[in-house]
């Protein structure tokens, strides 16, 4: 499955959401950046806070909740 980060920090913690790519809640393609193909949440998890370690990085609650935290 592909994996996509938000570049646009979301809600009240300011968190960047990890979404999968047939997502309903995917935001507009341009704020989006490609994380990779990855067989489970925690690895694309995983794989976008190594890209982005400043970033608060949260799962969508609708297509990635067992990495959702907040």
């Amino acid at each position: 499955m592909k994996y996509y980060l938000n570049l646009n920090p979301q809600q009240s913690h300011n968190e960047h959401e990890l979404h999968k790519e047939n997502c309903s809640h995917l935001p507009n393609k341009n704020y989006l950046s490609y994380i990779g193909d990855f067989s489970s949440e925690i690895d694309a998890l995983n794989a976008a806070i190594i890209k982005y370690p400043y970033f608060l990085i949260d799962g969508c609650y609708y297509c990635c909740n067992s990495v959702h935290r907040f």
